[in-house]
């Protein structure tokens, strides 16, 4: 999980290594809830609103925030 959110990976040149990493946070995410395996500070990779996944990245951050909440 730590690997995952290693600069290296989050930030790679490759989008689809991105989207690899992005699809194995959300699985994790998933499988973990309501326990998020990732601090909010961790999560909250939002700075470059004019990328392309900047939507799913958001939609993801909201369902954590959702599960959190029914718990």
């Amino acid at each position: 999980m730590n690997a995952l959110i290693k600069d290296s990976l989050s930030k790679h040149s490759d989008i689809n290594v991105k989207v690899a990493v992005a699809s194995c946070i959300s699985e994790i995410t998933r499988t973990t809830a309501p326990n998020a395996p990732y601090t909010d500070d961790q999560m909250m990779d939002l700075s470059d609103r004019s990328s392309r996944s900047y939507n799913k990245r958001a939609s993801i951050l909201e369902t954590v925030s959702k599960v959190k909440q029914l718990t």
